[in-house]
């Protein structure tokens, strides 16, 4: 509780959309969604969150400019704070999808991507859960590095940075918390 958790939404094979709405839901007790903020998949997208219902919000928005995008990108990411009744795991789901199409119509996209947050010793780079960051974690951090979102073995929870990649980003983060514990 007091933690934010960051969710990152990507797609692959976007129509040609000015804007687009995904909705989430979400256990109320444990999660209080906050501000969205776009990804690259439309340049110059106007970012909205909608709260829709209790454990259900909505976020997207559209191109003003009337900017366009499609295919694989990043759609953006949401911030959920973690709430007092969190209590060793809890759940987000993706259940629908809405495109804004440039022809003026849309198409939604009915689905159910549930994601699982569990609680962790809170130490970031502590992979192996022992309460250090020490060589174990640095050997498990080293056979993820240079990953990507996509790759069959991308782990995220070696991607500290939340960009999608375990790069150089995630290494100085890393390197800062060697030897804590």
């Amino acid at each position: 509780p007091g933690k934010t958790v960051t969710v990152q939404l990507f797609v692959k094979g976007a129509p040609v959309v000015n804007g687009y709405t995904v909705r989430l839901e979400y256990d109320t007790r444990a999660l209080k969604p906050g501000s969205f903020a776009p990804g690259t998949l439309v340049p110059g997208l106007v970012g909205l969150t909608n709260p829709a219902a209790a454990g259900v919000v909505e976020v997207g928005g559209a191109s003003l400019a009337g900017t366009t995008g499609s295919g694989d990108g990043y759609r953006g990411s949401i911030a959920f704070q973690v709430q007092d009744g969190f209590s060793k795991e809890s759940y987000l789901a993706v259940t629908q999808v809405v495109f804004k199409q440039v022809t003026g119509g849309q198409s939604t996209v009915q689905q159910r991507i549930v994601g699982k947050l569990t609680e962790t010793g809170g130490l970031p780079g502590d992979f192996s859960g022992d309460g250090v960051v020490n060589f174990d974690d640095f050997f498990s951090f080293a056979g993820a590095f240079n990953t990507k979102k996509g790759d069959p073995n991308f782990d995220p929870k070696f991607d500290l940075d939340n960009s999608g990649a375990v790069d150089f980003g995630d290494f100085f983060l890393f390197a800062n918390a060697f030897g804590l514990k």
